[in-house]
């Protein structure tokens, strides 16, 4: 990733949604196959596995809620960069 790309994060605000709602935690976690501690350290730390089509397609459903709804661009730091790039 170089200096000036932005990446898609979920919105606090959809965060917030998520935490509240048992059933679509749930579907979330079924849709990526992960265990619930896996799953609250990705929402606590708003994991680019959030911005996946699965989630996403979830999110939509449960929430009623468009793409521009659920994602925000955020400036990628340099903790973002991958290694040796």
């Amino acid at each position: 990733m170089t200096e000036n790309e932005n990446k898609m994060k979920i919105k606090k605000l959809v965060l917030m949604a998520i935490r509240g709602d048992t059933a679509l935690r749930r579907r979330i976690m079924e849709a990526l196959d992960i265990s619930e501690p896996t799953f609250r350290r990705m929402i606590n730390t708003n994991s680019d596995d959030l911005t996946k089509a699965a989630v996403l397609r979830v999110i939509r459903e449960e929430l009623n809620l468009r793409d521009d709804e659920i994602l925000e661009e955020v400036k990628a730091t340099a903790e973002d960069a991958e290694p040796n790039a």
